[in-house]
């Protein structure tokens, strides 16, 4: 066993409610950080996106990108669907739901 588990069987009762208040703020400070670090970024790219489109368009009109209309439905159609889905995984990674323990029976983790 490692130390730190014989140090948790060893505590009583008060000492383990003070040892998981403790655990519970230090993943709140985590989170806190990492919400801070990524909403920024996630700005960034959402900005970031809409000007490649835009781009894209604009050159498209002025015929600066010389490409069949499918091509530019199909470059600007995976372009959102990444850059949505790379935004939904990051927003339920930082959000993520705290799961019950009444929940844990029977769900996938």
């Amino acid at each position: 066993m490692s130390d730190r588990t014989e140090e948790v069987e060893n505590m009583s009762l008060p000492e383990l409610e003070v040892e998981i208040k403790r655990q519970e703020a230090l993943k709140l400070l985590k989170l806190n950080f990492l919400i801070e670090t990524y909403h920024s970024k996630l700005f960034c790219l959402t900005i970031s996106w809409i000007v490649l489109i835009l781009i894209i368009i604009i050159c498209a009109g002025f015929k600066c990108l010389d490409y069949d209309n499918s091509v530019l439905i199909a470059l600007i159609t995976t372009t959102t669907v990444n850059v949505f889905v790379f935004f939904v995984l990051v927003v339920r990674y930082i959000f993520q739901q705290p799961i019950k323990n009444n929940e844990i029976e029977g769900k996938k983790l």
